[in-house]
């Protein structure tokens, strides 16, 4: 990374391939076109052309030393709009820029009063100590002034969804341990991402810590049991204010999933779907019920046809078998009679008699 000389543009080595075409072409390996950085903690690549550092004299002497802890220390190195985008190199050639302008050996030189225990220089170093360390840079940009902790408007949030929503989902994804960050999209995105978009966010998981707001150092106890107690009070307000934190995230999840357009269309399309399933099966069921009763009619009119034959069948043979009987009575009549004027009309001859009586049928 090169500094100009003459505007002070921040010039950064952005890949090998940009490096090595630089080097063809006589600059050096110097890029001084537009410049990528890479921005770990919310995966995004921001273009840093031509940036100049900020050199606000009036706020850096309007600083107190002794109160550097509440100072801005993106401000005071002059990258005030960078702030968590700022890589280390940028924090590096800052505090260098500063170095060059602002320590108080060059300003004596220059005619200047310096005061050795309440110059604001403290309070640059104060800002390079902090952002020159990831690790005291992680605690302070988990607090940063400058980020609003505060959720959408509700009643603008309903009038313009995607627009107001879509801003703090982006601006909260720095948090995220997890990188790249799924973003809220807009009413043609797909289900599938919508809803890995709510499930990642109601995962959320955040990195952000608040030891840069302790109240008492623990290292201005006077002996370990002091130094032991204070910062097991200081871990104890931490996890108070990690755990307001993520309900704070989990408020905004909420209030995104209860606002979506998207939601409310899917989940009228899954009651749609659910009644379509519903009628489906009531039609079935419907449909099977009236193919039972039907099977059930056929089944009865065909045991109520085989019946009426049998029926018919068994009155044909009972009137046969009565008109049979009737003939035979009938005849059976009939020779009785013959019998009784024949016997009336040979009363002298039995043997005669009892011949004729042999011939008739009395069955």
């Amino acid at each position: 990374m090169i500094e100009s000389s003459s505007s002070r543009a921040v010039t950064l080595y952005v890949s090998h391939k940009a490096w090595l075409e630089s080097v063809l072409a006589g600059n050096h390996g110097r890029v001084d076109t537009q410049n990528y950085y890479t921005d770990g903690r919310a995966g995004r690549e921001e273009v840093l052309s031509n940036y100049e550092f900020e050199d606000d004299i009036l706020y850096l002497r309007s600083l107190d030393p002794k109160n550097w802890k509440d100072q801005d220390h993106y401000a005071v190195l002059g990258i005030r709009n960078l702030r968590y985008r700022a890589n280390e190199n940028i924090i590096k050639r800052a505090y260098k820029y500063k170095i060059l302008k602002h320590h108080p050996d060059k300003r004596k030189a220059l005619g200047e009063e310096i005061r050795a225990d309440d110059d604001y220089f403290t309070c640059i170093t104060r800002a390079w100590e902090t952002l020159g360390n990831p690790v005291k840079r992680k605690s302070y940009d988990s607090v940063d002034p400058h980020f609003n902790d505060s959720l959408p408007d509700e009643r603008e949030a309903r009038g313009n969804f995607f627009k107001v929503m879509s801003k703090a989902f982006i601006d909260n994804s720095r948090w995220s341990t997890q990188q790249p960050v799924p973003q809220l999209g807009d009413e043609n995105t797909p289900r599938e991402i919508v809803e890995n978009f709510y499930l990642f966010w109601y995962d959320f998981e955040s990195w952000r810590e608040f030891s840069y707001q302790d109240e008492e150092d623990k290292e201005s106890g006077q002996d370990r049991e002091t130094r032991k107690w204070i910062e097991k009070k200081n871990k104890a307000v931490r996890a108070k204010k990690k755990k307001e934190e993520m309900a704070r995230i989990r408020t905004l999840v909420d209030m995104a999933y209860s606002l979506d357009p998207r939601i409310r269309k899917f989940q009228q399309q899954d009651k749609d779907k659910k009644q379509s399933v519903k009628r489906a099966k009531q039609e079935a069921a419907r449909e099977r019920q009236l193919e039972e009763e039907r099977v059930t009619r056929e089944a009865m009119e065909e045991e109520r046809l085989v019946r009426q034959k049998r029926e018919i069948e068994e009155k044909a043979k009972a009137d046969q078998l009565k008109v049979e009987r009737e003939t035979q009575k009938k005849a059976l009549r009939k020779e009785r009679k013959n019998f009784r004027e024949l016997c009336k009309g040979d009363t002298h001859s039995p043997s005669s008699n009892f011949r004729i009586l042999l011939t008739l049928d009395f069955s």
